[in-house]
């Protein structure tokens, strides 16, 4: 295992897969890990090559892994938010295979709020192939445009049932999924998918659904609690996730606009500002830093209007994330909790 640090100590493990570009932001989930669950499960940053992994790292608790690229097909990208590292994940399982019995894998905008994976782990009675939270879109009510943009991402690269699945959270048995033969079916999938991606812009994520949406496992969604509507505290307090997912351009080691996601600013930044002082924060696509560095209007009360308009429609977006539909937004997330095949112990 000379491609890998350290020798694995448990038979399963936590992985976070990334560039250079991320690995500050991956070893912040790797610190929160462990921290909040010690001893319970290996954690694993896999990276293409390592060798520039600063000492103090690499020197554990988290180990590192090297992943090979070769078997990844070429293909444009489509977010500016978002790398060639999203495709990094599809290598985890030939590079683990032998190595653990059962993987979780996560994104590097993830954050372990309460400890929940090692018993996760232990409750596992059933072959895990790949189970994924199905995704949150069809639980948030969209005007009749996003709506119908919605219906046709699922009906193009969705399972035969609706079935839509968010891939920032992974769970997986290496030999279960190189048994289906996952590796070949992804990358056929990929190379399909580029003839969507100007459409629904879905990079790795469409070409796992269009592979494997069928036989995704649903797994519980409190393991990748991830839209912006249901990221705050109302819903976050009431269903009690154990991972929140920072999906989209709005991270929380950046300049953003979104009260929940903000409030955990502090704790990155000093984490980024100890270890990886080089890592400053920027504004966040679209939001009001971003505004005022990219104006619209040479006439300044014409922008601070624009600005003014900008905050009231976002403070809007956020009481109506918290409040409406309540009821129906209840019913539909327990309804997604229960329909899981793998679920987090209550």
């Amino acid at each position: 295992m000379k491609d890998m640090t350290g020798e694995p100590r448990h038979g399963d493990a936590v992985v976070l897969a990334c560039d250079m570009g991320h690995l500050p932001f991956a070893a912040f989930a790797a610190r929160r890990l462990l921290a909040l669950e010690p001893d319970a499960f290996d954690v694993v940053i896999a990276m293409p090559d390592i060798s520039a992994v600063p000492d103090w790292l690499r020197r554990g608790p988290a180990r590192f892994v090297t992943i090979d690229l070769a078997a990844l097909p070429e293909v444009p990208m489509v977010k500016d938010w978002i790398s060639f590292g999203t495709y990094y994940r599809w290598t985890l399982p030939a590079t683990l295979a032998g190595r653990y019995r059962t993987v979780l894998y996560l994104d590097t905008d993830t954050y372990l709020r309460r400890p929940g994976i090692g018993a996760l782990f232990g409750g596992i009675d059933r072959e895990v192939p790949l189970a994924a939270v199905s995704d949150f879109q069809r639980l948030v009510t969209y005007s009749a445009g996003r709506e119908a943009r919605v219906d046709a991402k699922i009906r193009d690269l969705g399972g035969r049932e609706g079935q839509y699945y968010n891939a920032g959270v992974l769970l997986f048995q290496p030999e279960a999924f190189l048994a289906m033969d996952g590796p070949r079916r992804f990358a056929a999938a990929a190379r399909e998918n580029v003839r969507f991606l100007p459409v629904h812009r879905d990079q790795d994520q469409g070409a796992m659904n269009l592979a494997f949406a069928d036989d995704i496992l649903p797994l519980d969604p409190r393991m990748n609690w991830c839209s912006r509507e249901w990221l705050n505290g109302r819903w976050v307090a009431e269903f009690d996730p154990a991972v929140l997912h920072f999906a989209g351009p709005g991270k929380p080691w950046n300049l953003q606009d979104h009260p929940y996601i903000a409030s955990f600013a502090g704790e990155y930044r000093g984490f980024l500002d100890e270890r990886f002082p080089e890592v400053r924060p920027k504004p966040a696509m679209r939001s009001e830093d971003w505004r005022f560095a990219n104006p619209k209007y040479r006439w300044r009360f014409a922008e601070e209007v624009r600005q003014a308009l900008y905050r009231r429609r976002l403070a809007r977006k956020l009481r109506r994330a918290e409040t409406r539909d309540a009821e129906g937004k209840r019913a539909k997330m327990q309804e997604l909790i229960d329909a899981a095949a793998i679920r987090l112990p209550d």
